[in-house]
């Protein structure tokens, strides 16, 4: 399996954005992923791709992406069609909140939002 590597954003991005990385999804049906909690947001190829989570037995699904906060342990991923790859910008916490004026127990509700 091909390493992922992280890509730096431009320097006007840094205070915000920690990385980039583009996940290959070769045969990405029911495989099981993990998020450190890291602010993050997974892009799908096209605005008709779409995603199914499914996470403490709770199924939520999304067009085009997502978007997370939460740290979880156990998240099974189900892409609809061939979806090539996955871009996923992972941001800088605290540059990230007070970039939307959001208090960070805002999204504690749910693992991930549209």
């Amino acid at each position: 399996m091909k390493e992922i590597e992280a890509v730096a954003p431009s320097e006007d991005l840094q205070e915000y954005i920690d990385s980039f990385y583009v996940f290959p999804c070769c045969n990405l049906s029911d495989t099981l992923a993990y998020n450190d909690g890291t602010p993050m947001l997974a892009f799908l190829p096209t605005a008709e791709d779409s995603v199914e989570l499914e996470y403490n037995h709770v199924i939520s699904s999304f067009k085009s992406g997502w978007f997370s906060t939460r740290s979880f342990a156990r998240m099974s991923i189900r892409l609809s069609g061939q979806v090539p790859y996955l871009l996923i910008v992972r941001f800088k916490p605290a540059s990230f909140y007070r970039l939307l004026a959001l208090n960070a127990r805002h999204f504690n509700t749910r693992p991930f939002w549209n």
